[in-house]
């Protein structure tokens, strides 16, 4: 078991280490220590929170730099055909959302963005799923099985992951807008108000947010400074400046979207103040909406 764990370490994140403090759980790059995920079952909770959160991954391909984008994805039974009225129908079989996760076979991908990596990917070892689960961040060790279709739709196959590591309390809790909430941003170069966009908040920090709309990466650069009016059923207005941090293109259930992540700046207590507020009303409901869609199901989520 050892040696398979070393072996994994060396192949997935070669510059770490065992350490031999409490058993086989963790292991140090650097100065920096890790809680290790060495078992199918210890994998499975982030799997399934992954996909019931509907969070975005980062990809990396072989200790590469450049990012790919992905969401994970279901693997529903191909439709039933049944004889009704002496005609022939198809219809859903019995399953559960997710419920592929449990055999802890194999994880369905969506394809890759930028589009250049479905063809690296084939080529590529050493996989790392890397996203982020309630503060903690966590990095899962695959690889890739084959590409494939499924009702209709293009994906990438993966083996189960056979190791990961846990970096805890990474970054601040992000919330997702729920579907019964409409929360939007105007958003604008905060020395340039003429060309305001009108953006979807796909999440919320108490530290920043994740922008949806087609035009982001035309009108903004990495880096820009700008300035969001946050309108919610929960508050007032609430004006704020913040600065571009990163973009995504990726590909979810209902199509292509374009997310650019904001962080805040945050000038006043009072600012600050009104942001927890919002972020805490998002918050709540978000845990609720997770919870009513797992309800039921033995799905032990990884919230904290």
């Amino acid at each position: 078991m050892k040696k398979t764990i070393a072996n994994n370490l060396q192949f997935f994140f070669p510059r770490m280490r065992l350490t031999d403090e409490d058993g086989l759980q963790h292991a140090t790059e650097g100065s920096t220590h890790y809680e290790l995920l060495i078992e199918n079952r210890q994998i499975l909770p982030f799997l399934q929170t992954l996909f019931f959160e509907e969070r975005l991954i980062e990809v990396h391909l072989d200790q590469g730099t450049r990012l790919f984008y992905a969401t994970l994805w279901d693997h529903r039974p191909e439709l039933e055909e049944q004889e009704q009225d002496g005609e022939t129908v198809f219809v859903e079989p019995e399953y559960q959302d997710g419920a592929y996760l449990q055999d802890m076979g194999h994880l369905v991908i969506s394809p890759l963005e930028p589009v250049a990596g479905n063809i690296k990917v084939r080529l590529s070892c050493a996989i790392l799923l890397s996203f982020y689960t309630g503060t903690n961040a966590v990095e899962l060790g695959t690889k890739f099985l084959r590409a494939d279709t499924i009702r209709g739709e293009s994906v990438l196959l993966f083996e189960y992951p056979s190791i990961g590591r846990i970096v805890r309390n990474n970054r601040p809790f992000r919330a997702k807008i729920t579907p019964e909430f409409e929360i939007i941003a105007h958003v604008c170069h905060r020395d340039n108000s003429e060309n305001t966009l009108d953006c979807d908040i796909v999440d919320i920090s108490s530290h920043g947010l994740a922008l949806s709309n087609d035009c982001l990466m035309e009108q903004f650069e990495v880096g820009d400074p700008v300035a969001l009016t946050i309108l919610s059923p929960f508050n007032e207005p609430i004006e704020i400046n913040g600065t571009i941090r990163h973009f995504a293109k990726i590909r979810t259930k209902k199509g292509n979207i374009n997310i650019s992540g904001v962080q805040f700046d945050l000038e006043t207590r009072a600012l600050a103040t009104l942001i927890e507020e919002l972020f805490a009303r998002v918050q709540r409901s978000f845990i609720r909406n997770l919870a009513e869609k797992t309800e039921g199901q033995d799905i032990h989520l990884t919230l904290k």
